[in-house]
């Protein structure tokens, strides 16, 4: 007997590209799933387009109609109370999903879950596409210097390697995740979760493709071409316009925020070493007790970058 998936997807004002996102799920060889959506108040036609293909796949999308959220984080984390399945995925409105996208990632997901009652996450490389779905680059993580291997309670609180697009987590992890408090004070969801699943649980990556990841105009979250002169060019003008001190502050002062959130859901759970207890209260520290932190934890990618935290934390 197979396993029914959930899909959550999160729409707004995505009427351009999402019929061949909703078909692309339509044509996955694993049939066993439920794609549950919630509009948060499109200006275009994405409603009358998610209600039609609910009519007319009654059996596969379920319409949710309540109260606009006010951004893909909110929306996706008001989406997860709504599912009952043992394993969920995320879905943009914007992509294509490969044909055997679910089928592998669940494979996936069994071969790590040992415990149901702990958290697991998996997720997948991606293909980078423009708008016509032409191919940038074979791989995303390779494109944007991403780690995937990065995947401790430290390393989630440099980055975070896995777009929730191309993520599926089990039953225990979206319990967990779905207890946010203040879904203002996380990054994002898929963010969010990769953090629960790293201090409680296991993550896995899964080095294939299963995504056209579309790049273009209206994307809440794109991929970056790190290895392109015109990156590093921006890089200098930030550096001279005095941008990178100020948008590196802000993502300090963003992680110390998730970090709170994380203590306030979990503190009785959490051992007594993680890095979220400590980044929750550093800002009661002197400024070079906290430069010791950020630096004798690592919590920087690069040594140019781990220079900038240190000069904003």
């Amino acid at each position: 007997m197979s396993e029914k998936v959930g899909i959550l997807l999160a729409t707004y004002n995505g009427e351009q590209y999402i019929r061949e996102q909703l078909d692309s799920i339509l044509n996955q060889t694993y049939v066993d799933w439920v794609c549950y959506i919630h509009d948060d108040g499109s200006a275009d036609n994405t409603w009358q387009t998610i209600k039609k293909y609910e009519s007319d796949y009654p059996d596969k999308f379920v319409v949710l109609n309540y109260e606009k959220c006010g951004g893909a984080c909110k929306n996706f984390i008001s989406l997860m109370k709504y599912s009952s399945e043992n394993y969920i995925m995320f879905s943009d409105q914007d992509d294509v999903w490969a044909k055997n996208k679910i089928e592998v990632t669940l494979n996936r997901m069994k071969s790590i879950e040992a415990d149901s009652d702990k958290p697991y996450a998996v997720f997948t490389d991606l293909y980078v596409v423009d708008e016509n779905l032409e191919i940038i680059s074979k791989s995303f993580m390779r494109y944007s210097k991403h780690k995937p291997n990065k995947l401790m309670e430290r390393d989630l609180f440099v980055a975070n390697p896995a777009p929730g697009c191309t993520m599926m987590v089990n039953r225990k992890l979206l319990q967990m995740a779905s207890l946010c408090k203040h879904p203002e004070e996380v990054e994002m969801h898929d963010w969010w979760c990769m953090l629960i699943a790293s201090i409680f649980g296991q993550i896995a990556y899964l080095d294939e493709p299963t995504i056209y990841y579309r790049q273009h105009g209206t994307n809440t979250l794109g991929a970056v071409d790190r290895h392109a002169g015109g990156y590093y060019l921006e890089v200098l003008k930030s550096i001279v316009l005095g941008r990178r001190y100020n948008e590196t502050r802000g993502r300090v002062i963003a992680k110390r925020k998730m970090a709170k959130e994380v203590v306030e859901c979990f503190d009785d759970l959490l051992p007594k070493d993680s890095i979220a207890i400590q980044l929750a209260k550093i800002e009661g520290r002197t400024k070079l007790e906290r430069m010791k932190f950020y630096w004798r934890n690592h919590l920087y990618n690069t040594m140019q970058h781990g220079i900038w935290i240190m000069m904003a934390c």
